[in-house]
């Protein structure tokens, strides 16, 4: 186990390697590392991106919901909750990390329209996501407060993913 100064130095490594920006809202860092330049009906096939949760920052990933496939892959460091919600109100976690024989995956392919969500269980985590189609803004939609009413059994679970502020850094626009 690292000591907390090992940590720190791990982070900043990191943080500085991917020139990743902050994003206030969620504790979180990410960056975009790649958008294919191959289209696709009109659309970049794909984006991909970088993302750092820590609990030294209590980050996290909003609660939101693309009309495009996110692919999340984890990466390294402590497992990585995800917390997804579909349209009939079924609520299901999956946890992403390197565990296999307590049911951890590397990968999970969010689908379209389901609601998403995620935290790190431990230190840190750094993941990825890809994206098919590319991310533009417009295939995104942040939740809000009114999604709690909609689904009042899971208001324990959803609530802390729902942030009140900016969603994405200005390099995510598009």
């Amino acid at each position: 186990m690292k000591t907390g100064e090992e940590m720190t130095r791990r982070l900043g490594d990191l943080i500085e390697y991917y020139s990743m920006e902050f994003i206030p809202v969620e504790g979180t860092y990410v960056k975009k590392i790649y958008e294919s330049n191959i289209g696709m009906e009109g659309k970049r096939a794909c984006s991909m991106m970088v993302g750092l949760h820590s609990n030294e920052l209590d980050s996290f990933s909003a609660l939101h919901r693309l009309t495009s496939e996110e692919i999340w892959t984890y990466l390294e460091g402590d497992p990585l909750e995800l917390i997804l919600l579909d349209g009939e109100g079924n609520l299901e976690t999956v946890v992403l990390g390197s565990d296999f024989e307590q049911g951890q995956q590397r990968t999970y392919v969010v689908r379209p329209g389901v609601w998403q969500a995620a935290k790190s269980l431990g230190e840190y985590t750094l993941y990825s996501c890809t994206v098919v189609p590319a991310f533009t803004s417009s295939c995104f939609e942040g939740a809000d407060k009114s999604l709690l009413d909609k689904y009042e059994e899971h208001r324990d679970v959803l609530a802390d993913f729902i942030p009140k502020g900016k969603y994405l850094p200005e390099d995510y626009k598009g």
